[in-house]
């Protein structure tokens, strides 16, 4: 198999042309440059106060943000099941967790890959029958400004990652989320982890946006596919709020964090080769020269 084709299970197609450039850098900081640094608020944890038993599903966990969110669950008394590529990663961090003195809530660890739509249904199946009541669905797992590649379902990795496997499992999980909320005084939530990128997102080329086969820009994919969470969580909330359902869908932009994400974002020279943790100190010291979120 040549450089220029890439294999989608038995079949092989040809590799789009790479693009690696940045068009919308200048008029993107111009406009938007503000909200990627703004500091939030503090969450006092102790004014949410106690939601025992009630159950949080999230995609993701073992690491970054999601690790952080597992952490505030638990200290709320919920009961986290945790969709993660590495079932024992999951079983780690937990494990670290209470060490940390954090005794309270319940975790559970379900294999899942969301570059398989396959294991995405088989991950949503697996929860429905072992949780009669789901209060929270976080879709926070993604990639960012990765290498070409198609998954075995043959679309490309970033919109299928983070935008379409997420769509499935909150379309297969909803009815179980909008039945949970009936009658409960509190609301269901759906929440999509997106980004600020969204407003580079153009939707430029709407018949090629699902394989990208005629030419690939990982960061247009990224910002596609945040562009595409975001539309999805808008319409979802609308549709929920005319039918009057008890379930809101948010899309949230995390702010610039230093995580695992930022691993294909930074190239730096030759001559001032770094170490991933000194690459992301040095994005946080020269934000303007950086061009990754979440660094």
């Amino acid at each position: 198999m040549s450089k220029k084709q890439v294999k989608i299970g038995s079949q092989t197609k040809s590799r789009p042309i790479i693009d690696d450039s940045m068009p919308w850098t200048c008029n993107f900081y111009t406009k938007h440059a503000a909200e990627l640094f703004v500091k939030s608020k503090k969450v006092d944890r102790k004014k949410i106060g106690q939601r025992t038993g009630d159950v949080v599903v999230i995609t993701g966990g073992a690491r970054g943000l999601g690790l952080v969110a597992v952490k505030k669950f638990l200290e709320c008394d919920l009961h986290v099941v945790m969709g993660v590529r590495n079932v024992e990663a999951g079983e780690k961090v937990v494990s670290e967790i209470r060490q940390q003195g954090i005794t309270t809530g319940q975790a559970s660890y379900i294999g899942l890959d969301l570059k398989s739509l396959n294991s995405v249904r088989v991950f949503a199946q697996t929860v429905l029958e072992k949780f009669p009541k789901i209060h929270v669905l976080i879709n926070n797992a993604g990639i960012m400004w990765t290498p070409y590649e198609l998954t075995e379902d043959g679309y490309e990795v970033q919109f299928q990652v983070n935008y379409l496997s997420h769509f499935l499992l909150t379309n297969l999980l909803l009815p179980r989320i909008v039945e949970t909320a009936r009658g409960n005084s509190m609301a269901g939530r759906i929440v999509n982890i997106s980004s600020a990128g969204h407003y580079a997102g153009t939707f430029k080329n709407f018949d090629d946006i699902e394989t990208r086969a005629t030419v690939y820009n990982k960061h247009a994919a990224y910002f596609d596919s945040k562009l595409a969470q975001l539309a999805h969580s808008n319409f979802l909330d609308k549709k929920l709020q005319n039918e009057g359902v008890n379930v809101n869908a948010y899309s949230l932009h995390p702010g610039a964090i230093p995580t695992d994400i930022s691993a294909h974002v930074l190239t730096i020279p030759g001559w001032a080769k770094k170490t991933h943790a000194e690459c992301r100190r040095w994005c946080r010291s020269n934000p303007m020269r950086c061009c990754g979120f979440r660094i």
